[in-house]
């Protein structure tokens, strides 16, 4: 399916995708490094809450699965 847009509706279209005098591409571009960013955040989020977790198991051990089952009745 092909899209074909009037020279007036791609020049709106250009229009709003603009950002502070950036190009589309450069809005888009910008937009994929934030995004980049983000991930490496989450990721390091990630790591940091798996870190402590395992200090926490470290530091207080762990419940055996048989205590979980019989506190649990079952």
């Amino acid at each position: 399916m092909e899209i074909s847009l009037t020279a007036k509706a791609e020049e709106r279209l250009h229009k709003i995708v603009e950002y502070q005098g950036q190009s589309p591409s450069e809005v888009i571009e910008h937009a994929l490094e934030l995004l980049e960013d983000y991930q490496r955040w989450e990721d390091e989020q990630d790591v940091a809450e798996m870190e402590a977790v395992k200090q926490e198991i470290q530091e207080e051990g762990t419940i055996p699965w048989e205590t979980v089952k019989a506190n649990l009745g079952l």
